[in-house]
């Protein structure tokens, strides 16, 4: 598994994005769209509770919602080595020269 997400992006992030804005007003109404796990950004929680075994999840400082137009550089890097060889992306993602937030097992988590 893939996720990569703008730390910032303006819809599925953390804060100030429509994702947050419907956490929020749905927690006052007691009617959450989805588990009532805390809204994180990006997926490394979700990979974690589901009991993934590969994934790596990307989180680009600064990125919005459409990556290409800010990071496409180092985004084609990841995909491009995701896609050649996935599994060692996930097991090894220091490759990336990105920053290892957190891994469990297979599951990385990097700032980029």
């Amino acid at each position: 598994v893939l996720n990569v997400i703008g730390d910032p992006d303006e819809y599925f992030g953390a804060s100030n994005s429509v994702a947050s804005a419907v956490a929020s007003a749905s927690k006052t109404t007691g009617a959450l769209p989805w588990p009532s796990h805390s809204l994180e950004g990006q997926g490394y929680g979700s990979l974690m509770r589901a009991h993934q075994e590969h994934g790596l999840v990307a989180t680009f400082a600064g990125g919005l919602h459409d990556l290409t137009r800010s990071h496409d550089t180092k985004l084609r890097t990841l995909l491009t080595a995701f896609l050649q060889d996935p599994l060692a992306v996930c097991r090894t993602p220091e490759r990336l020269n990105a920053t290892l937030v957190e891994r469990t097992g297979n599951v990385s988590r990097l700032a980029i």
